[in-house]
């Protein structure tokens, strides 16, 4: 089955496009302030409130459309160090954060460790704000003591590019153009959590009577490289009624680390559920099968 839909997959690479948040330029690239933002539902002192304001009395002015940390405290626990710092942002709208991993460098700026944190419990961030939060790293994460702020980088840690990793035959079958569409696919859709693996389909049509063939990208963010030797698929169609299941045996299917990988399902006559079907859209999902007690 060739991928013969190209005007689909550039359709979903435009949609995807145009929701791709475009930060608001500040006027001819000036520096901009940060104003202190508390979580809501945090309660502090008075006394903490002022420590606050006077660490962030001295933090920079950051460049338009950024996101960064300042560290200002570190307090050694037994089991973690609890590094105190500033989520600061210049965007001119209100931001809430997700996954990320949060990186240390040390004075020479080596690295010496991370660690991922769900930054959503941050809440929303005002527009050109600057937030205090509590990173609590593991030990057992951080390479080197950690004592003093004033010479600790911390930062986002910088995100590999999701790919596409496409077998030989593929890159036999397809032509440059309809390669370079999923590649963009791939690349306007790298929004999967650490940790994760899902199926995203790209075509379906019945290629004999009652056959229907799935082109999928199998997308692997789980952060290790994974063998695939069986498995169970749904197939839901336009009005997300299923339309046939059936497990798939696979035989040297190596998926890397941070790629997606193009694999063709074959759903025969004997694994529809029905006759009466709308491909103009669908869905694959993943059966999750009950463990034999």
């Amino acid at each position: 089955m060739v991928l013969e839909d190209k005007e689909r997959i550039d359709q979903m690479n435009r949609n995807q496009q145009a929701q791709k948040f475009e930060g608001e330029q500040a006027k001819d690239g000036a520096l901009v302030e940060t104003k202190l933002s508390l979580h809501p539902k945090v309660k502090l002192s008075p006394e903490d409130q002022y420590i606050y304001r006077f660490y962030h009395n001295e933090a920079k002015a950051l460049k338009p459309n950024t996101i960064a940390l300042m560290a200002f405290e570190v307090e050694e626990k037994t089991n973690a160090y609890h590094i105190k710092a500033f989520v600061r942002h210049s965007v001119n709208r209100t931001l809430e954060l997700g996954e990320a991993t949060i990186m240390l460098l040390d004075e020479e700026h080596r690295y010496i460790g991370e660690q991922a944190f769900n930054l959503k419990l941050l809440g929303k961030l005002p527009p050109k704000s600057s937030r205090p939060w509590v990173f609590q790293f593991n030990k057992k994460n951080v390479t080197k003591k950690v004592t003093d702020p004033s010479v600790l980088s911390i930062g986002f840690k910088p995100k590999d590019r999701h790919r596409l990793d496409l077998d030989a035959h593929w890159k036999e079958l397809l032509n440059d153009q309809q390669i370079e569409s999923l590649e963009t696919f791939v690349s306007n859709n790298d929004n999967l959590k650490p940790g994760e693996f899902n199926f995203v389909g790209i075509v379906a049509e019945e290629v004999e009577p009652k056959t229907i063939a799935v082109n999928a990208l199998l997308r692997n963010a789980t952060g290790k490289d994974m063998e695939i030797k069986h498995i169970p698929l749904a197939l839901y169609d336009k009005n997300k009624t299923m339309i046939a299941k059936a497990g798939f045996n696979l035989k040297d299917f190596h998926i890397k680390q941070n790629t997606s990988k193009l694999k063709t399902f074959y759903f025969e006559p004997q694994t529809l559920l029905t006759d009466d079907y709308d491909l103009s859209a669908f869905s694959i999902r993943v059966i999750e099968e009950k463990k034999s007690k």
